[in-house]
């Protein structure tokens, strides 16, 4: 459930970093969030944006499916 709303997050409001998904969502730890989006085949990161700490920090985007694009099909076996 946690990817649903990561994905619509990411589609609704743009690119964005753990630290400003775990402020919206508040229910989830930065580390879940992390995991999650890692896991994730249609999340990506965009681009590193500098931190308070020096560090910089993972933003994350989200990949919009066409809606042309069919659904995969199941493979067959011969």
């Amino acid at each position: 459930m946690l990817n649903k709303r990561l994905r619509s997050l990411l589609h609704a409001h743009g690119p964005m970093t753990v630290g400003q998904l775990h402020a919206l969502l508040g229910s989830s730890t930065p580390t879940n969030i992390r995991q999650t989006l890692r896991a994730m085949p249609d999340t990506y990161i965009e681009r590193w944006s500098p931190s308070k700490n020096g560090r910089p920090s993972a933003v994350w985007a989200a990949i919009k499916r066409p809606t042309n694009c069919p659904p995969p099909k199941k493979k067959t076996t011969p």
